[in-house]
């Protein structure tokens, strides 16, 4: 993307120049996540449901969960939400890196003409994302954002609820420091560090079933190109199920068995350092026990002057 920002044209070593390049990685993204969720939906979802672990959306509560949700909404949710309207006066907020963000829009709720407002949630980070529902037929669950969207109206008083829809943004987290340029480094890594929050958008994940009004929107404000909005069949950010694994009572026999670093059978009761004044070790991690480099680094030798000096 810095290279087509610039104009760059010169061809790689297969002949594609850089607005190739990124045409081909589009299409292999698109086919990799359509892919993944096509996976999550049409077999990791049935599994688990096969195992009494549901994922739930709000219209699937009982009355006793859906008073759950709400009491947790109330106590624990509401007190850190920020909304962000969006209009000539108020600029577009910054969205951070990964962050699950719900976009609006909403209207006056009055007989006046129907003036269109857009507005945004940020997930907040401080919550788990899974949350745990009384179940007695098994483990149930619903996403924190799902939460949320049914109190959408405690946060827009006196307005209409016209849309609601997930979104994510990736952004270009790279940091360009010139070691050799840099009067100060370590001043210089601050600087970029800061600048890489407000890196540019390359990536928008966006829910199945949004509107190409709502989808628009999100691309004018976060200025990334539709080739880069992926329509996501599922839940943004897949990765909430390594959380929703954490929060399972007992399910032994469906977790992978503890791995068991080997510890190589040249270090067991030897000195380290006397095996490697011998000849080099190769350890291979995570499959080979770290514990060889803690006692390396934690019970160095002092080294010779000739090196200190170094």
């Amino acid at each position: 993307m810095d290279m087509v920002n610039v104009d760059y044209v010169k061809p790689d070593a297969a002949g594609l120049k850089p607005e190739q390049q990124l045409e081909l990685i589009s299409e292999s993204a698109h086919r990799m996540i359509h892919q993944q969720y096509t996976t999550y939906n049409r077999m990791l979802s049935k599994l688990m449901r096969e195992k009494h672990i549901f994922l739930l959306q709000v219209g699937d509560l009982t009355p006793k969960q859906l008073d759950f949700i709400d009491h947790y909404f109330n106590s624990e949710i509401y007190p850190v939400l920020t909304p962000l309207a969006v209009d000539s006066s108020r600029p577009f907020p910054l969205i951070l890196n990964k962050s699950i963000n719900i976009a609006t829009l909403i209207h006056k709720d009055d007989h006046g003409a129907k003036k269109r407002e857009f507005a945004t949630i940020q997930v907040p980070t401080v919550l788990p994302r899974v949350v745990k529902l009384p179940d007695e037929q098994g483990q149930s669950f619903i996403l924190l954002e799902d939460i949320i969207r049914r109190h959408l109206k405690k946060l827009f008083v006196g307005y209409v609820i016209e849309e609601s829809a997930c979104y994510r943004v990736i952004r270009d987290m790279d940091l360009e420091v010139d070691e050799e340029e840099s009067v100060d480094l370590m001043k210089e890594i601050k600087k970029q560090l800061r600048l890489r929050e407000r890196g540019n958008a390359i990536h928008l994940d966006v829910e199945a079933g949004i509107s190409d009004r709502l989808v628009k929107k999100l691309i004018k404000r976060l200025e990334v190109s539709p080739e880069n909005v992926y329509s996501l069949n599922g839940p943004i950010d897949l990765t909430f199920l390594s959380e929703l694994v954490g929060e399972l009572d007992d399910m032994a026999d469906l977790r992978d068995v503890p791995h068991r670093p080997y510890t190589h059978f040249e270090l067991i009761d030897h000195s380290i350092f006397d095996m490697i004044s011998r000849k080099d070790i190769f350890l291979h991690h995570p499959y080979d026990s770290f514990d060889p480099v803690i006692e390396f680094t934690g019970k160095r030798r002092p080294m010779p002057m000739c090196w200190r000096l170094k």
